[in-house]
């Protein structure tokens, strides 16, 4: 990571700022509040043609950081502190404890937690039969607490869907909605803006077979089959992203600041450190190789909006790139 100093001359990554003051969804619902009162009532940081932006380069990440993210490209000064984690898989309890270890130690909050899927918002054991997962790993974790009133998250949240959710409990919310107080679905492809920066949002992973079918499943499901395929990304939704294009090829007019997806777009291998990929997950080659490693939709995607940042999780393993 590097700090806003350092920003300008390398792919700007993430960055620094004074407490959030609203979180809204672009796309459906104007400003929406949570029962944090410390986010607004107003919607703020529109663009204008002179905003001043460049966006020469996309810095692509895998898993998880916990630093700082610079200035959004809407021309606002505002700064933002954003933890960022891989996937959350329910334990947010230990989450948000490691995000209090490292608020201690450098004697500042953060403003904003982005979980990059396989989030599991499991609310009780109902929940974990729309789930798919094996047996062992088939548990509560803390989330419910969350949800209960029994805890409150001490840091605003937003999450993707990955391919281990509730997916029971996120089918009652297509198109982004807050699972407890202070956790944000986005939904199966969404943009909010946050303190100025817009942020967008892809739920699932890829599968050829469901891509360009549309979202037909229903809980309660009525076999497992539906519980798989109800979170593979579909073309629609990859559709509606790519309409973020600005018209004329104009990244600076209405940028992205972040996009976040779970599984990585196809090929951003050959951007960062493929060797050392290799040596920490040898088993990756065969799919490298072949060309299946990652989501061939979301690398056009990536290249029609050209986001400052691309946060991904899936594979466990940290990865990073520039395009």
């Amino acid at each position: 990571m590097i700090d806003g100093a350092e920003e300008e001359q390398s792919a700007r990554r993430v960055v620094t700022g004074e407490a959030p003051e609203y979180i809204a969804n672009e796309e459906l619902l104007g400003c929406v509040r949570s029962s944090d009162e410390a986010l607004g009532s107003s919607c703020a940081g529109t663009r204008t043609a002179e905003d001043p932006a460049v966006n020469d380069n996309v810095t692509v990440t895998s898993s998880g950081a916990t630093e700082e993210v610079g200035e959004p490209m809407n021309g606002s000064t505002r700064k933002l502190r954003l933890a960022v984690a891989g996937c959350a898989h329910g334990e947010m309890e230990k989450i948000y404890e490691v995000l209090a270890e490292i608020e201690k130690e450098k004697g500042y909050k953060f403003d904003l937690l982005i979980c990059c899927g396989d989030y599991q918002s499991v609310r009780n054991y109902g929940d974990l039969h729309h789930m798919h997962v094996s047996e062992k790993y088939r548990s509560l974790q803390t989330f419910y607490k969350y949800y209960s009133g029994e805890k409150e998250a001490p840091t605003l949240t937003i999450f993707v869907g990955g391919n281990h959710e509730a997916s029971g409990y996120l089918a009652e919310l297509p198109n982004g909605g807050w699972v407890a107080p202070k956790i944000y679905y986005m939904g199966f492809a969404n943009v909010i803006r946050f303190a100025g920066f817009r942020i967008a949002g892809l739920s699932g992973i890829f599968n050829g077979k469901e891509f360009n079918r549309g979202h037909y499943e229903r809980p309660p499901y009525s076999d497992r089959s539906e519980v798989i395929s109800s979170y593979h990304v579909r073309n629609t939704d990859v559709w509606r992203l790519k309409h973020l294009r600005p018209a004329d090829d104009d990244h600076t007019s209405n940028p992205i600041d972040i996009m976040v997806t779970h599984d990585w777009p196809a090929g951003i291998v050959d951007y960062g450190d493929k060797q050392q990929l290799i040596r920490i997950k040898p088993f990756f080659l065969a799919d490298i190789e072949s060309g299946k490693l990652g989501n061939p939709s979301t690398m056009q995607l990536l290249y029609d909006i050209r986001p400052r940042y691309w946060l991904s999780a899936h594979l466990h393993v940290a990865f990073a790139a520039i395009v």
